[in-house]
C-alpha cells in the first residue's frame, strides 16, 4: 500500500461509524470516491433591495428538477445533486468535511443556454450579501443549527480581480490610468483562499433528510455603481468537499 493510500485510509477511519443525530447511526461504510457536491439557488431583488425574509434551500432538488429559485429544469451548471428532498439513496452515504460559498449574479431564473453569468462589479455588494446571509443545517428531526454568515465560509480558490473598463459610469476607487476607469469583479473568495473545514462533518445519511437553508438576517440594499437601481438575480452556490460511501441496505439506526 502506497503512502498516499495509507493517508486516505487514515483520514477515513473516523467515519467507519457515525451518529448523524440522536437515533440515526450509520456504519460499515465502503469508500467509493473523494468528490465534491454543489448546489445553487437564487435570491431576487427589487431595485437592489434584499428582503429580510429572503431564503433558499440548497441540496433540495436533483438535476432536472425545478426549485431553489430556478423556474425551469436545472442542469449540472446549477448543481450535481442527484437526489430529491435532501435524501441520498438507500445504499449511499456522503460525508462532507469542508464547505464554501460562491456569490455571483445571473441574468434570469431560467437555466438555459442564453443565461448570462457575471461576478458582481463591486466588492461591497458581495460583502453585503456574504455578511447578511447565513446558513442553517438540520439533519432528520435534529436541532436546526445556524452555522454562521457566508462571509466566514469563502469559496476555495475563489475569483477576485480588477480589470479595466472604459465605461464612464464606473466608479473610481482605483486611480485612473491611461483614461481607463477600473471595474471590479468579485465573489466570496480569493485565489489563495482554501475551503474551511467543518467542525463536525455534514452527513447525508441514507433516506434521512438533510436540510441546508441560506437565509437573510435583515433587509438591506446592495451597493450600486449604476446610475439607476436594478433588479438582480443573486446566485448563491454551496460547495461541499467530502467522501462518497456505499453501505449495506438496512445498516442504519432508527430513522426519525
Amino acid at each position: 500500500m502506497s503512502q498516499h493510500q495509507q493517508n486516505i485510509f487514515d483520514e477515513l477511519r473516523q467515519y467507519a461509524s457515525l451518529t448523524v443525530v440522536p437515533g440515526v447511526t450509520i456504519g460499515s461504510l465502503n469508500y467509493v470516491s473523494h468528490s465534491d457536491m454543489y448546489s445553487s439557488g437564487l435570491i431576487t431583488t427589487a431595485d437592489e433591495l434584499v428582503a429580510s425574509d429572503a431564503k433558499v434551500s440548497l441540496f433540495d432538488k436533483a438535476i432536472g428538477e425545478i426549485g431553489s429559485g430556478w423556474t425551469t429544469a436545472t442542469t449540472e451548471s446549477q448543481g450535481n445533486f442527484k437526489f430529491t428532498g435532501g435524501k441520498i439513496g438507500a445504499n449511499q452515504c456522503y460525508v462532507a468535511t469542508h464547505a464554501g460559498f460562491t456569490i455571483s449574479q445571473v441574468s434570469a431564473s431560467t437555466p438555459t443556454t442564453a443565461l448570462i453569468h457575471n461576478l458582481f462589479s463591486h466588492p461591497d455588494a458581495v460583502w453585503a450579501i456574504a455578511n447578511n446571509f447565513s446558513w442553517d443545517l438540520q439533519q432528520g428531526r435534529g436541532i436546526k443549527r445556524n452555522i454562521g454568515p457566508l462571509l466566514q465560509w469563502p469559496a476555495g480558490s475563489g475569483i477576485y480581480g480588477i480589470t479595466g473598463d472604459s465605461n464612464a459610469s464606473r466608479d473610481t476607487d482605483v486611480p485612473v490610468s491611461a483614461g481607463i476607469l477600473p471595474n471590479y469583479g468579485a465573489q466570496n473568495g480569493a485565489p489563495d483562499c482554501g475551503m474551511r473545514r467543518l467542525a463536525e462533518p455534514i452527513v447525508f445519511a441514507p433516506l434521512v433528510n438533510t436540510s441546508i437553508v441560506v437565509q437573510c438576517g435583515n433587509q438591506f440594499k446592495l451597493s450600486s455603481i449604476d446610475t439607476t437601481a436594478k433588479d438582480y438575480f443573486i446566485q448563491i452556490t454551496m460547495v461541499l468537499k467530502g467522501f462518497l460511501f456505499t453501505m449495506p441496505v438496512g445498516n442504519i439506526g432508527a430513522r426519525r
